[in-house]
């Protein structure tokens, strides 16, 4: 996502996959942030919006990967 706003002062963002003793492997997706900015604070549905968009999004691209599917 391109962000024509500065950045707010506390973003904190990554994932980690690992895989358990049963051959399972698990994805999580994480991202925190604070929005001190008026304007940020308004935009904050839409942006809730955008990022379980890219949640859901990264959820299928891991399927596809570990599944072996042919990326479209």
């Amino acid at each position: 996502m391109l962000s024509l706003l500065k950045p707010s002062n506390a973003d904190i963002r990554g994932f980690l996959v690992r895989q358990r003793e049963d051959g399972s492997v698990h994805y999580d997706l994480f991202s925190f942030a604070r929005g001190n900015d008026l304007l940020v604070k308004a935009g904050y549905p839409v942006r809730r919006r955008l990022q379980k968009r890219f949640a859901e999004g990264s959820r299928r691209a891991m399927v596809r990967a570990v599944s072996g599917e042919p990326e479209y």
